[in-house]
């Protein structure tokens, strides 16, 4: 009887043993999966954000170049044709907030608004002087052929915060005329929102904990809206005072996983796009 009873504890650790295994290797391969999955996931949106960025420049340079043929050698003659061809430029391609034409003093000579599909050029008592804002400060310092992307942020109409909030991208490069004289600079207001729905779309089920940062770790988008924006709205909140530990670790390097007490955090660095990082953060332990 005891011969049995011992044979048959050693037969159940063994099972147990068995069975531990049996789980640990199942659990180590739906970790495996669901790390590969994040890393895929935000791959895919690595990709939206740099393919929409190589799209806006494209258009920007052709802008450009388009200007300098034929509105600087007579300027005087040309001014309502290349009106036309802005408006219908926004009217075609509907993500462009603003397409402007701001000479060297950094003051608009022409600009076209889309609203609610629909593209017209602002009267001239209208335009602004646009000489302090920073995004126009480092456009005309452009040498020729480089270009400006601003750091996505809100559009400011007045010296205020446009509102309901309207995320925009400024992309810019220097006009010259046949001298070789800067003329000015041609600028895009890309609609922002549209890059963040592109890239909640691409991120699928991860979209509910997808994190977009910039430099400094303030959010872009975040999985509570309330957190976004905080550097323009005068808030301290950011991804890097929440999560200092991981957020030294994303800042040393460019993409990426690590594992912490908070969660899995996989992250990828997206460039020349001025925000600095996109991040999953898996809740959990």
């Amino acid at each position: 009887m005891h011969n049995f009873v011992r044979i048959f504890l050693v037969a159940c650790a063994a099972l147990l043993a068995i069975a531990a295994v049996h789980y640990y290797s199942v659990y180590r391969a739906e970790r495996d999966a669901r790390e590969t999955a994040e890393r895929s996931g935000l791959e895919l949106v690595r990709q939206v954000l740099v393919a929409d960025v190589a799209a806006v420049v494209t258009d920007l340079m052709v802008l450009a170049r388009h200007i300098e043929r034929m509105a600087l050698p007579a300027p005087d003659t040309s001014v309502a044709e290349l009106e036309r061809i802005f408006v219908i430029f926004a009217e075609q391609k509907r993500f462009y907030d603003q397409i402007r034409f701001i000479d060297p003093r950094g003051r608009e000579t022409l600009r076209v608004d889309l609203r609610e599909g629909h593209a017209a050029a602002v009267p001239a008592t209208e335009l602004q002087d646009k000489s302090r804002r920073y995004y126009v400060v480092a456009a005309l310092a452009l040498a020729p052929g480089a270009i400006y992307i601003s750091p996505l942020d809100l559009n400011v109409e007045q010296g205020t915060i446009e509102r309901p909030y309207k995320p925009v991208m400024r992309f810019a490069t220097g006009v010259f005329d046949p001298g070789g004289e800067k003329a000015g600079v041609v600028v895009l207001n890309y609609l922002g929102q549209r890059l963040l729905d592109g890239i909640a779309q691409a991120a699928g089920s991860n979209a509910d904990h997808l994190n977009l940062l910039d430099s400094r770790g303030y959010w872009l988008r975040s999985p509570e809206p309330a957190e976004e924006w905080g550097f323009m709205l005068g808030s301290d909140r950011t991804f890097a005072a929440r999560f200092p530990a991981e957020w030294a670790h994303i800042r040393a390097n460019r993409q990426g996983q690590i594992r912490s007490a908070n969660g899995l955090f996989t992250f990828a660095t997206v460039s020349p796009y001025p925000v600095a990082r996109a991040a999953i953060r898996e809740g959990g332990g």
